[in-house]
């Protein structure tokens, strides 16, 4: 089984770094790493270039014109690139631990997508790791947060699951499903513009579709650096987007995979 891993980012290259650090950290490595960037300067792309010669695997730039918050657009624009079997999303402010793709590959299972969750760290924390470009991150870390998600126990990661999030909250910050599940559901919905419920909406057509969640902790371990919060004005509009699929039988996005393939402006 191949695996591709879709990094999404917008102008935090700082960030971007570290996390592409972590890959080459990686004890089992993706198959591709696939930038999936929502319209980022210059800067990103020198760091895209800079860090290809140091991948030992294929590293990918996936790139669309900046006309706002189009994560939903950006992230089907890397899936349309992605090649492997299966496709684990990550945000461009995530560290993962050093077992996070063998964590995916030892939990994927037919008629599943995986949630993973992250522990959160504090805004001096990642400073530091900023600066000194390190991500020797631990569970016992001073600055850390959510601190329960940070435990690397993949021997009985299955008796600390917890309960499920409702399917609104979920959010693909540590996400993975099959590349012919996600072509089934039509991708990700490019309805939804700004910050919210484009990645819940995803995981409410995978219900309406069959495909089952599986919630992961102690296994697939991953830190995310702080980060002011976005721009919600958009919002609203995109939760009443979100209440019409989930009380319906919907499963392929209005505007997707299909319909982003002949998309000249991206790239």
């Amino acid at each position: 089984m191949t695996l591709s891993l879709i990094i999404t980012t917008y102008n935090r290259p700082d960030a971007l770094e570290l996390v592409l650090l972590s890959v080459l950290q990686q004890s089992v490595m993706p198959n591709e790493v696939i930038i999936a960037d929502d319209g980022s300067t210059r800067e990103t792309e020198n760091l895209i270039i800079k860090y290809k010669q140091k991948f030992p695997i294929p590293l990918h730039h996936s790139w669309i014109e900046d006309k706002g918050f189009r994560a939903a657009k950006s992230r089907n624009n890397a899936i349309l690139i992605a090649s492997s079997d299966y496709i684990v999303f990550i945000d461009g402010d995530i560290i993962m631990h050093k077992h996070f793709i063998k964590g995916y590959k030892s939990n994927i299972v037919k008629g599943e997508y995986i949630m993973g969750s992250r522990a959160l760290l504090s805004s001096e924390l990642t400073k530091q790791l900023i600066e000194n470009k390190v991500i020797n991150v631990r569970f016992w870390s001073k600055g850390l947060s959510n601190r329960f998600n940070a435990i690397y126990l993949p021997f009985i990661h299955h008796l600390i699951q917890g309960s499920q999030s409702p399917l609104r909250s979920v959010k693909s910050a540590n996400m993975g499903f099959w590349r012919s599940d996600i072509f089934s559901v039509n991708g990700f919905d490019e309805q939804y513009e700004g910050w919210g419920r484009e990645d819940s909406d995803l995981a409410v057509r995978f219900s309406h579709a069959g495909i089952k969640r599986k919630n992961i902790k102690g296994a697939i371990v991953a830190y995310h650096l702080y980060h002011q919060e976005n721009d919600r004005s958009r919002l609203q509009k995109n939760d009443v987007l979100i209440e019409k699929v989930i009380n319906s039988d919907i499963i392929k996005a209005k505007i997707g995979l299909k319909e982003l393939s002949g998309d000249e402006e991206t790239n």
